[in-house]
């Protein structure tokens, strides 16, 4: 996989120069639809093809590390479903393609409507957590990016900049 130097030289900056992202985090270039993103480890995946200012680019990185770093509500949500499919979806595949019955459950595709069901109405009932998350990683890069001498442009003007290009990190398509 191709890297982008920009984009290193910047998160190696921000690790090793400044300590404003945890020593224990690595970076990786990987094709993604998503600029960048904070894999469930130490690491940080980005795009190659990211095409960002450098200020923009150590915002972007800030803000995954504010990701990991804040305490974040949507694990809570993906382990909240992943309940809900086992005790819901087992039934179903076991019923529906291994052939197996199972009386006592109820009907399988029964279960699956209730699973869907819930998990829509968890997921709507969520989505102010999943706003707050969001935040509180935009509220770390901001206080993190000030610290930077660095980069002279305000972390707020970065930020909405970024927002302005809709918030994709690049134009990608």
């Amino acid at each position: 996989m191709q890297s982008n130097k920009k984009i290193e030289d910047v998160f190696y900056y921000l690790r090793d120069e400044e300590g404003v992202i945890k020593e224990s985090r690595s970076i990786k270039p990987k094709n993604t639809k998503r600029g960048l993103k904070a894999s469930l480890f130490d690491r940080i995946i980005y795009n190659p093809k990211l095409d960002l200012e450098e200020d923009e680019i150590a915002y972007a990185l800030l803000h995954e590390e504010g990701h990991k770093e804040t305490k974040q509500n949507t694990p809570l949500y993906f382990a909240v479903v992943c309940v809900l499919a086992f005790l819901f979806g087992v039934p179903f595949v076991l019923s529906a393609f291994m052939g197996m019955d199972i009386p006592s459950i109820g009907p399988s595709w029964t279960n699956m409507i209730i699973f869907f069901v819930i998990v829509v109405v968890f997921t709507r009932a969520y989505s102010d957590r999943f706003h707050e998350d969001e935040l509180k990683a935009d509220v770390y890069a901001c206080k993190r990016l000030k610290k930077v001498e660095r980069f002279s442009r305000p972390p707020e003007e970065v930020m909405a900049g970024l927002l302005e290009r809709g918030g994709d990190l690049g134009g990608f398509p």
